[in-house]
């Protein structure tokens, strides 16, 4: 730890408590031998103990919308509160969700005020535990468990998951599985994003990441990374990364191939092996791909609903969480299909959270119905209409170079912006005024 970080740690816990913030810099002695603050590490200590202060009293004061929660109790066994209660002051228990939470509010402190970027987080924090609390506790002999998490669309279920995962981690789970889609830009988006907020290990260089634990029980097995999908063939078996206490991460496609040699992998492991393992699997984008559309008892399930079935089968000790922003699919699935050798679908039938709506969110239901329509919504002519038709005897029609009017128009807007902010950047100010009048002569 830096000293102005040792400074503001050690400052805004004595401000909390009561003391005056102005004296406590004044009167602050180093640890370690490092001497007093200087008049600008004053300076810089007192906006960091002041946002710091600021993030924290949201953190602890902000209403945040709770969110929606459909249950079924049978079989569950409530365990997470308990277990909260029990650890409430062990940092060392809670240590990749307080590593997470740092991050996050530093990061988010370059967008937002420090009040704003507590909220924010609080709201992470309140949903994630939702998702937790209706998972079952990796201490249990035995459990399968199937949930879906429903949110908007580009509206914070990504970092929804990687709080989970990191709460679910510190609480005991110790293989996370987390499928992306079936594209690997997608994967590898994924892959990046979760080793910024929990790894450590940047999947891109030049991205600032969480610290890697510095303890080495506490570093993540990366079966995957940015640029590789998962290869059991760069592995060790799987007993050897179960024998220790290090948390096992897998961010794979949602491709057949690939989760195939995931699955040959995992069951070359004995089975008293695999039920010392908590499985976590994640299923990112669940209403593609993992639905069997097949949809039948009395015929074979779609080839990437098997292996995903057949996955969650090798643990039994497992939960598979969905998140989707389009959830009819996957609400439709017959909860009462089963197959003898995969065990029931995918049909979420212990819980259902749908993570409340951000502060600020702009989607359809507020372009359409809450008076933004005039500012996003352009009708289209009626001679218009063919020239946006796609299909190929509308093409054949068209010339080449034809588009519409409005098109036409919009193209030539964002030509003239971008000629006057290039006229802008290599102009010297005293000869704006004439880039100006070129501009709009």
């Amino acid at each position: 730890m830096d000293k102005i970080t040792m400074a503001v740690a050690i400052i805004s816990n004595q401000v909390k408590n009561g003391a005056d913030l102005q004296e406590q810099l004044n009167t602050y002695q180093c640890p370690a031998g490092l001497g007093t603050l200087s008049d600008t590490e004053k300076d810089d200590v007192k906006v960091l103990v002041k946002n710091k202060l600021d993030f924290q009293r949201a953190m602890d004061y902000a209403e945040v919308e709770d969110p929606a929660l459909i249950i079924d109790i049978f079989g569950h066994e409530e365990w997470y509160g308990n277990w909260l209660t029990e650890n409430t002051n062990n940092h060392t228990t809670h240590y990749y969700w307080l590593t997470l939470k740092r991050f996050l509010e530093d990061q988010l402190q370059t967008k937002y005020s420090a009040y704003d970027a507590g909220e924010i987080v609080k709201s992470i924090d309140v949903a994630s535990t939702k998702v937790i609390g209706r998972m079952e506790s990796p201490s249990r002999y035995e459990f399968s468990t199937k949930g879906l998490v429903v949110g908007h669309v580009q509206s914070g279920k990504t970092a929804n998951f990687t709080a989970v995962i990191a709460k679910a981690v510190d609480a005991g789970y110790r293989l996370i599985i987390v499928l992306t889609g079936i594209h690997s830009n997608l994967r590898a988006q994924t892959q990046t994003r979760l080793d910024k907020e929990l790894t450590g290990e940047p999947g891109e260089q030049g991205l600032s990441h969480v610290d890697v634990p510095p303890m080495e029980y506490r570093q993540w097995v990366r079966t995957t990374d940015h640029e590789r999908d998962f290869d059991q063939m760069k592995l060790s078996k799987l007993e050897v990364y179960a024998s220790g206490r290090r948390p096992i991460l897998v961010v794979m496609k949602k491709n057949c191939p690939v989760m195939d040699r995931f699955i040959t992998w995992v069951e070359k492991a004995p089975e008293e092996i695999r039920m010392k393992i908590p499985l976590l699997l994640i299923d990112d984008e669940a209403d593609q791909a993992s639905i069997d559309t097949n949809y039948s008892k009395d015929t074979d399930p779609t080839e990437t609903n098997q292996r995903i079935r057949k996955i969650i089968g090798e643990f039994p000790r497992n939960v598979y969480v969905g998140y989707t922003a389009t959830p009819f699919a996957n609400l439709l699935i017959d909860m009462n299909i089963t197959h003898s050798n995969l065990g029931p679908d995918l049909y979420p039938r212990n819980f259902i959270v749908s993570l409340p709506r951000p502060k600020g969110y702009m989607g359809a239901e507020q372009v359409f119905t809450q008076g933004c329509r005039k500012h996003y919504v352009r009708e289209i002519p009626p001679d218009e209409v063919a020239l946006y038709n796609s299909s190929r005897a509308a093409q054949a029609r068209r010339s080449p170079s034809q588009i519409t009017p409005n098109l036409e128009k919009a193209i030539l807007k964002i030509e003239h912006h971008m000629f006057h902010k290039s006229l802008k950047s290599i102009i010297s100010p005293p000869f704006k005024i004439i880039s100006f009048f070129v501009f709009f002569r």
